[in-house]
């Protein structure tokens, strides 16, 4: 189908309209629950979990929520970040991982 101009218009099923699932890891729990907030409000995005980036059980809550998105604080894991990230991504290896430090 075509639309003025040249722009073509999709047509696509209910289904892939779903939120973009996001899930917040931060040591500062009240740091993820402040981003959460502006998040939780926006049309199309669901914050599907917040966790402590020091949980052992990263990899399981990420297999566990599906998310997205990962937004996470780096900092904690020091030289240990990268392995930290693969693990995530082997769980869920379509995520679009966001990484922050405050330092």
């Amino acid at each position: 189908m075509r639309a003025d101009k040249g722009r073509v218009i999709r047509i696509v099923p209910a289904q892939s309209l779903r939120p973009l699932r996001v899930l917040l890891i931060d040591d500062h729990m009240m740091v993820a629950k402040v981003l959460a907030a502006p998040l939780s409000a926006a049309e199309g995005i669901w914050v599907a979990g917040r966790c402590s980036a020091t949980d052992p059980n990263l990899p399981d809550i990420v297999r566990r929520l599906q998310p997205d998105v990962i937004a996470i604080e780096v900092e904690p894991f020091g030289p240990a970040t990268g392995k930290v990230l693969r693990g995530l991504i082997a769980a869920r290896p379509d995520v679009l991982n966001m990484q922050g430090s405050s330092g």
